[in-house]
């Protein structure tokens, strides 16, 4: 399955890829780092295709150059239509994935199956709805079962910090919880 991630951050970029190869099998990415890096390689996106595209809204057209007419507030969006207006992507699912809620975005702003997750929500969440995009596409990925898996609620990523934060106390008592299962199963 291949996934285009559309962010300038690197370090939320990898954060993100890590999430998701943690959570799903045969994931293959394509980063797009700035806006004219994709915009260059849309006619070859085309012949490749994807499954799906993760966004941020928020999109600057190059770190070193600037264009004038870009509203780097919503690039996202304009490279979404751009995506779009390509010929065999033109039904490619969405998904935001921004510092904005989806009660500050114009909805009518918003391309077809498309699709707004807060970065300020647990990263479970970002996995529901990556699952539930590609299950109501007909491709359903293949879910790896980690340990971590309950761990989520002990680790939250935040939003303009460099990294995720760990409740150590949650992880230890998951663990410990884990460790009690397995030795009532072994007896």
């Amino acid at each position: 399955m291949l996934i285009g991630l559309i962010e300038d951050d690197h370090q939320q970029a990898k954060w993100t890829m890590d999430l998701l190869e943690s959570a799903f099998e045969e994931l293959c990415f394509h980063h797009f780092s700035c806006s004219a890096e994709l915009m260059s390689a849309l006619p070859d996106m085309a012949d490749i295709g994807l499954d799906l595209v993760i966004a941020d809204m928020i999109m600057l057209w190059s770190p070193h150059e600037v264009k004038p007419d870009w509203e780097f507030e919503h690039g996202g969006i304009r490279l979404v239509e751009a995506i779009r207006s390509t010929s065999g992507l033109d039904d490619v699912p969405v998904v935001f994935w921004t510092i904005y809620s989806a009660n500050q975005i114009n909805s009518n702003d918003l391309p077809h199956r498309s699709i707004v997750v807060s970065k300020a929500l647990p990263p479970d969440h970002l996995i529901r709805v990556i699952r539930s995009v590609l299950i109501a596409t007909g491709k359903v990925p293949q879910m790896r079962t980690n340990a971590l898996w309950d761990m989520s609620d002990s680790v939250e990523f935040k939003p303009g910090c460099f990294g995720v934060s760990v409740d150590l106390k949650k992880v230890f008592a998951v663990l410990m919880k884990k460790g009690r299962r397995a030795q009532q199963e072994d007896r």
